[in-house]
């Protein structure tokens, strides 16, 4: 089950249905299906950016800033460019967006219970003096 941590800029742990990811961390075996995704901003140049380079942090600015913590598992690229019905560009960004990538990234990498087997990244950051890590999978 794949679930956004949702966009207000706090601890994931404190909103529905995030806080399930806290199960996750608690029992990794038995809930092991829980996956709850942040999402993430390249902090590179545009060049590390093409080139797979760049590292990511926590999108922490408005509009949507990415609810953080304990209950996070993942972090994805949750900002696109779209367009909309009148064929103008829209830029949209949310933890609704790193969600479905999630789901395509699992869906393809993983048999049966196993997770992705490589990583472009591990976050780590700190909030309120705990250190937090999400892992940001690829599609390799």
């Amino acid at each position: 089950m794949i679930m956004a941590a949702g966009n207000q800029g706090g601890l994931a742990a404190q909103r529905s249905p995030a806080r399930l990811g806290l199960k996750y961390k608690d029992d990794q075996a038995k809930y092991g299906f829980l996956h709850v995704v942040a999402n993430i901003v390249p902090t590179g140049t545009a060049d590390q950016v093409k080139n797979a380079t760049t590292n990511f942090a926590l999108k922490s600015s408005e509009p949507n800033p990415t609810n953080y913590g304990r209950a996070v598992r993942w972090g994805l690229l949750g900002t696109w460019l779209t367009k909309d019905t009148n064929g103008s560009a829209y830029l949209g960004s949310g933890t609704s967006y790193s969600a479905p990538a999630l789901s395509g990234i699992l869906y393809h990498n993983v048999t049966s219970n196993s997770m992705p087997k490589t990583c472009v990244n591990v976050i780590k950051y700190k909030k309120n003096g705990t250190t937090y890590t999400h892992l940001v999978p690829t599609l390799k």
